[in-house]
């Protein structure tokens, strides 16, 4: 087992503006939002995060653990409230709760100003919290990602953490890179499109085509931040193959129009997704998963399409990338895939 303490020197990755170190604590000014949050570079599978916290009157602030850099936090992760709790009632949403999961087991009461002990452990799908050393809450969380960063995320109130110390457990298979960020090397070309590497992404552009990776997968799970410039018509095959007399496999699609026939997400000629916005021009993350007949898909770690594999998809094969479209382009980066079942 690995402990690490986090002061100010530990590496903290921000996004906004929220967030100072001080020598032996971490602030946040709650001037910013949700989207505004402070994380560790490294990511976590199982983990055991111990830290105090002093919130200021009114707070709300969450702790999140396996949450990834791009989607929201609470989503993609395993949310922990921490709150003042002035309402005097429990709920999914006060101090020690799995936010919009499960209450905690005991109400804890109101506070603040005051520093408080958490500990947060999750090991698989079982995440146990502690506040003060007292067990308030346990319970499996099914359907997160197997790995991701700890971070504090900004509710719009000021509070500080201290003494903060990770425990890296193991024990969870993480996520093995599908793509090295600097070139294709092994990649095979089914049909056409223009394929470039460019600031660690893949780029597909005018054309018509699949990029496969090397590797065969069965049952899998598969994340990519893509991007969609153009309102493309592009996808993700999976277990599909770049020889043209063997199957092309199934495709998910990312076409970032919410209103289209199969936007992105859907399970393409099978089951469509609900996309809540236009995700055109800015980065998205797509995560699929194939197990037991079954396909799921989430963008910004929110469920978009559940349904049956596609009839006559193969049992197993590469992933691929696909352009459909002469006047547009698709990127993609941290293309990462985690095994579930199936051939090695």
């Amino acid at each position: 087992m690995n402990w690490i303490l986090a002061l100010a020197v530990f590496p903290w990755v921000q996004s906004g503006q929220s967030f100072t170190a001080t020598t032996d604590s971490v602030v946040c000014s709650g001037r910013e939002n949700s989207r505004n949050w402070v994380r560790t570079a490294q990511e976590y599978g199982d983990v055991r995060v111990r830290f105090a916290y002093k919130l200021t009157q009114w707070a709300e602030a969450i702790v999140v653990l396996r949450a990834h850099a791009v989607g929201r936090a609470t989503l993609t992760g395993i949310p922990v409230q921490l709150a003042h709790d002035f309402h005097g009632k429990t709920s999914r949403h006060v101090t020690g709760a799995i936010v919009g999961v499960r209450e905690p087991a005991r109400f804890l009461g109101a506070s603040f100003d005051e520093w408080h002990k958490a500990e947060i452990t999750v090991a698989g799908e079982r995440v146990t919290v502690r506040i003060d050393g007292e067990l308030v809450n346990e319970v499996a969380v099914p359907g997160r990602h197997a790995a991701g960063h700890v971070g504090f995320l900004d509710l719009g109130h000021g509070y500080a953490v201290r003494g903060i110390a990770i425990e890296d457990l193991g024990g969870t298979e993480g996520y093995a890179e599908l793509f090295n960020g600097r070139d294709m090397k092994g990649w095979e070309l089914r049909d056409g499109g223009a394929w470039r590497v460019a600031e660690g992404s893949i780029v597909g552009e005018n054309g018509h085509g699949i990029y496969y990776a090397p590797g065969s997968f069965s049952d899998f799970e598969l994340l990519a931040v893509v991007k969609s410039v153009g309102h493309v018509n592009a996808g993700i095959f999976l277990r599909g193959w770049p020889d043209k007399a063997r199957h092309r496999g199934f495709e998910v699609q990312i076409n970032s129009v919410p209103d289209g026939v199969y936007p992105t997400g859907s399970i393409y000629g099978q089951t469509r997704a609900e996309l809540t916005e236009d995700h055109d021009g800015r980065w998205a993350l797509l995560r699929i998963r194939v197990e037991r007949g079954m396909v799921t898909t989430w963008i910004d770690g929110r469920m978009a399409a559940q349904g049956p594999v596609p009839p006559g998809a193969p049992a197993e094969g590469r992933v691929g990338l696909q352009i459909h479209l002469d006047n547009g382009r698709i990127e993609c980066r941290e293309l990462r895939t985690r095994r579930l079942r199936g051939p090695e």
